[in-house]
Parts: structure tokens; C-alpha cells; sequence
């Protein structure tokens, strides 16, 4: 698995990774959305996770974190995380970090989804859970 899923750059679009293979000893993963600017105050960024179906190789959102933050919520330096992780204590957006209680599927990306086509600046890194 790779840490930089979405390199820092200027976006407009809804932006997806790579897809990340999950080795054997982990379990869990915990995704950092880095916003260093942000549009307009009524332009969204919402993240989920997708899992990679083998036969069809369709994706399909395994999460739809509830984090959905406008520009306006969004300063300059903002850092959000979101931790999958089986048996975790889940929260609902707790802060700046969100836990689900789910076990990291075997292919799986992130996804990055803009309301509209303001300009944003982000990161996506991931930390592997064992």
C-alpha cells in the first residue's frame, strides 16, 4: 500500500487513488484529508472509501464518511482523519476524525467528491493498522 494516495495539487473535480492492495497483517487503515485552501463558502468535499468488487471490478462505496465539510467550515491547514478499523469504537465525525468499525477489504480506493467546481488544495495519506 502506498501512503500518498492523492498527492497535494490544485483540484476541481471529484479525484480518486490508486487502487491499494491490503497486505495480509493489516486490518485497518487511517486516512488523512489534508485541505490546505478551499473555495467558495458553499462548495463540499466529502470522502469515502471504495472497495474494488473482483469479479465485476466495479467499485462499490464501502463508506460514505459523514464528514461533508463546506469551504466555509474549511481554514487553510485544516486536517481531517478517518479511521477503518474492525471492533473500533465508532464515532460520527467526533472533531476532526471519524472511526467505523470495519474490516479493510482486499482492493480499495478513496474517494474525494466535490460539490461543485471550486478550487481546491489537497492531500490524502494513509497509515496502515495492524
Amino acid at each position: 500500500m502506498k501512503n500518498t494516495l492523492l498527492a497535494s495539487e490544485k483540484r476541481v473535480a471529484t479525484a480518486v487513488s490508486e487502487d491499494q492492495n491490503t497486505p495480509a497483517a493489516q486490518r485497518g487503515v487511517m486516512i488523512v484529508l489534508d485541505v490546505t485552501a478551499a473555495p467558495n463558502a458553499n462548495d463540499t468535499l466529502a470522502l469515502q472509501l471504495e472497495v474494488r468488487d473482483p469479479a465485476s471490478g466495479k467499485y462499490v462505496p464501502l463508506t460514505a464518511f459523514a464528514v461533508s465539510k463546506k469551504g466555509s467550515e474549511i481554514q487553510a491547514g485544516t486536517t481531517l482523519v478517518f479511521t477503518l478499523y474492525p471492533g473500533a469504537a465508532e464515532t460520527a465525525a467526533l472533531g476532526n476524525h471519524e472511526v467505523m468499525a470495519l474490516p479493510l477489504p482486499q482492493s480499495w480506493r478513496v474517494k474525494v467528491t466535490h460539490s461543485a467546481a471550486g478550487e481546491w488544495i489537497y492531500s490524502v495519506g494513509a497509515s496502515t493498522l495492524r
